[in-house]
């Protein structure tokens, strides 16, 4: 819900936590799916910068292309050109 609400300080929180940010997350404060399918989904433009700074699925590739297709199929333009950067940036 965090993610999906857009609520900052709880995603920075659950961050600190050390809150899986993976696409095998099958919650996220009560979201199905990793974080940053949520934010996109939701267009959190705040929670997608954040979780990409926080280095969410820098190791799985999968989940940032999951994320990135959601962006791109509901067309939320600012999450694609941040997608594109982030995924190019940790190749």
């Amino acid at each position: 819900m965090a993610a999906r609400n857009g609520d900052i300080k709880a995603v920075k929180d659950l961050v600190a936590a050390g809150a899986p940010l993976g696409i095998g997350t099958t919650t996220f404060l009560g979201n199905p799916g990793p974080p940053l399918r949520s934010a996109v989904e939701n267009d959190n433009i705040e929670v997608l910068k954040f979780l990409i700074s926080a280095g969410a699925s820098d190791n799985d590739p999968a989940a940032k292309k999951a994320a990135f297709d959601l962006a791109t199929q509901i067309e939320r333009n600012e999450a694609i050109a941040l997608l594109r950067k982030y995924m190019t940036a940790t190749k």
